[in-house]
């Protein structure tokens, strides 16, 4: 029998396998299915069924998933575990859900949002999955305003530039996904003079 957990969450790029324990002395052997649309192996363009012996699985997997509507992807690994003392064989599922690449879906960083001297600027993000379950945002220094950190939106920042070119502002809006992975993004915001 698998002491291993059975259940694995993987957050997208930090997955470069993992290894399987049982409660017996047991030689292992894995196999799983062809990877499905959305799925690449970083270390080979086989997309294909992979098998494999040893507790290790190096089968290092990314969830490529893009649109508007991104979820995990479930990947499934049947391991056979033999006895080394008895012979006897038993087999069991691992399911491995691979975190999708969430990011900001009301951002373009080629036309970011701008303010005019003494506007204010608000910002609630939304986000090209469901899964986030919540954000909040922070900002270093910039020009003689301090560094300022806060949880939820971005509401009501007053900047006043008192310069000739345009006043940048880098926000870093973080965010923590159903599955416990996090991430964060930058928001650029210009002020105008």
């Amino acid at each position: 029998t698998l002491s291993s957990p059975k259940k694995i969450s993987r957050c997208n790029y930090s997955w470069d396998g993992f290894t399987v324990t049982s409660s017996a002395n047991c030689d292992f052997s894995w196999s799983r299915e062809a990877l499905p649309a959305n799925v690449l192996n970083l270390d080979s363009p086989n997309t294909g069924p992979l098998s494999g012996t040893g507790a290790t699985i190096e089968d290092n997997l990314v969830n490529i998933s893009e649109g508007s509507s991104v979820m995990p992807i479930i990947i499934t690994y049947t391991i056979t575990l033999k006895d080394r003392t008895t012979g006897c064989t038993n087999t069991e599922k691992i399911e491995v859900s691979l975190s999708p690449n969430v990011i900001l879906s009301n951002y373009d960083w080629q036309n970011p949002p701008s303010i005019t001297s003494g506007g204010s600027f608000s910002y609630t993000p939304t986000f090209n999955s469901s899964i986030v379950t919540s954000y909040s945002w922070e900002h270093s220094a910039a020009a003689g305003y301090p560094a300022a950190s806060g949880p939820g939106p971005i509401v009501n920042h007053t900047y006043v530039n008192t310069g000739s070119k345009d006043l940048l502002i880098f926000y870093s809006i973080n965010y923590t996904m159903s599955d416990g992975c996090t991430s964060s993004q930058t928001v650029i915001l210009k002020v105008k003079p």
